[in-house]
């Protein structure tokens, strides 16, 4: 693991000056959720008459740090993309208020608005933090995807886990925990700049997280990388290897046929989270095939109903879901954010990612550019497959931050 650091340059010492920083930003990196819960000022919750009482979301007052430094600095070097959506989705909810239709203000729901305003202003804390201690983007991805992959397991030794056996990395859902841990396996293979412990942790966490979606995205992304290279490489035939093979295969057949044999011996839930991972159909609960197609229905039910969408706030859309009998949310975070920002705001947002993507790679090699194209499509897709409505400030900050590493590709 020392290697693995000097290697990606993460252990040279910031200035004293940036020390205070450092240690007030991990705070908001890697506490849990329970410290904002703590110091919490504004406070909503799933109303009692909603079956699937998801939500609880807390504003803290520490909050106001990341907003403060982050928005001051967004500010100064002329970064406020952001500023701009938060500014047309409080403009598109004052509308709602005078057409008499359910918002945020009569609810007094602002945790989509104020989840986006902390994670973008805590990415640029973090992004000037990073040029004044003189460490890489990717330099600090590795460092910060090693550790929540090691709180997995931790979680995992203390008999944490809270679903099915399924852990999450520290203050992020199980969901974004397996995207965490795909996309870091996907870049590092691509970027060819870390060891193999490396990649192997995060397949573990991967598997630990229970994803099912981002394990079938990032074995196909994988594959599809290898198989774009297999000319370039030199294909070994031998018994040898042949039969490690074909052992290590067995094993892993025998161990996923029967998991919770060997979980009763370890005495532990890794092997039940590894099966359910890699079981697509069976039930039709709220996290099966059955369940995720269902959620995706009401989600089109909704849109059809309301083609400009709704007010964005979580009871708004959870209320809409169940009026199409399913008792959550649709299960597409891109299906979700179009129900909850409608087209007028989407459509700009979409525009403008386009491009920044064409803006970052036109001066990049080719290679570089199908790399990043590569990388973004993951993001893309795993949107587009799964998630909710986000009221965890972490779990975008995430995908800012995969975003950025893919778009900084240089090769």
């Amino acid at each position: 693991m020392i290697e693995f650091m000097k290697k990606i340059n993460v252990l040279k010492v910031p200035p004293r000056i940036t020390w205070l920083e450092w240690t007030l930003i991990s705070v908001f990196l890697i506490f849990p959720d329970d410290l904002f819960q703590i110091t919490g000022i504004y406070k909503v919750e799933s109303p009692t008459y909603v079956p699937y009482r998801w939500l609880n979301y807390s504003f803290s007052l520490l909050f106001l740090i990341p907003i403060t430094i982050g928005g001051i600095q967004a500010i100064k070097n002329k970064r406020t993309a952001w500023i701009l959506l938060l500014v047309a989705i409080f403009v598109r909810s004052c509308y709602f208020k005078f057409k008499q239709e359910n918002n945020i203000f009569d609810y007094g729901e602002y945790e989509i608005i104020l989840t986006i305003l902390i994670a973008c202003t805590l990415f640029e804390w973090l992004r000037i933090l990073l040029h004044r201690s003189k460490i890489k983007l990717d330099a600090f991805f590795g460092v910060f995807v090693v550790f929540h992959i090691i709180t997995q397991f931790a979680q995992l030794a203390l008999s944490l886990s809270r679903i099915e056996g399924r852990c999450n990395a520290i203050n992020l859902d199980v969901e974004t925990t397996g995207f965490l841990c795909g996309f870091a396996a996907i870049y590092l293979k691509t970027q060819k700049k870390y060891s193999t412990s490396v990649f192997l942790l995060c397949i573990a966490g991967l598997l630990l997280s229970g994803s099912r979606i981002a394990l079938i995205l990032t074995i196909g992304y994988l594959l599809l990388y290898e198989m774009s290279h297999i000319k370039k490489k030199t294909i070994i035939k031998s018994a040898t290897v042949l039969i490690v093979q074909l052992g290590i295969t067995a094993g892993l057949v025998i161990l996923l046929l029967f998991p919770r044999v060997f979980d009763a011996i370890l005495n532990s839930n890794f092997l039940s989270a590894i099966t359910r991972t890699l079981n697509f159909t069976k039930g039709t609960d709220l996290g099966s095939y059955d369940g995720r197609t269902m959620s995706l229905t009401a989600g089109m039910e909704i849109i059809k109903e309301h083609p400009w969408g709704i007010d964005a706030f979580f009871t708004n859309i959870q209320e809409n879901t169940i009026a199409h009998n399913y008792p959550t949310f649709p299960h597409s975070t891109m299906l979700s954010y179009y129900i909850m920002l409608g087209p007028l705001i989407l459509a700009p947002l979409y525009v403008y990612f386009i491009y920044k993507l064409v803006q970052k790679t036109k001066d990049k090699s080719q290679k570089s550019k199908r790399l990043s194209l590569f990388e973004v499509s993951f993001i893309v897709l795993f949107w587009i497959s799964t998630g909710a409505p986000i009221v965890n400030y972490k779990i975008i900050f995430v995908y800012i931050l995969a975003l950025e590493l893919s778009l900084k590709i240089q090769n």
